[in-house]
């Protein structure tokens, strides 16, 4: 699937605060029962490790507006090539709450 690890969206996302986790397994355990509406989700970035450094590392960060609290929070997640299947599963299922949040304007 060359989509989700390939994907190079303009600008790049910030937050407040931050988090950082070793594995897409680690990020999961903490985040599983999170409420998606009030910890939305509103972009993502891979970030492919540097080729000179024999330590970078394959990166997503997720980008979550905490609503009712205004913070914007960014997570980085350390992630390999196999953890592909779940993020996109991930993914897909915060893009089905944005769809939701603006279906009374997309026609």
């Amino acid at each position: 699937m060359a989509g989700l690890l390939t994907a190079d969206h303009p600008y790049y996302g910030s937050g407040e605060f931050s988090e950082h986790y070793d594995s897409w397994e680690d990020f999961i355990f903490d985040w599983a029962d999170a409420d998606p509406d009030y910890n939305h989700l509103y972009r993502w970035d891979v970030i492919q490790p540097d080729p000179d450094d024999a330590d970078a590392v394959l990166n997503i960060d997720l980008f979550f507006v905490q609503q009712r609290r205004g913070c914007i929070s960014q997570v980085a997640v350390n992630i390999t090539p196999d953890d592909e299947p779940a993020i996109t599963a991930y993914l897909q299922e915060r893009y089905k709450l944005v769809q939701a949040l603006w279906a009374p304007i997309g026609g």
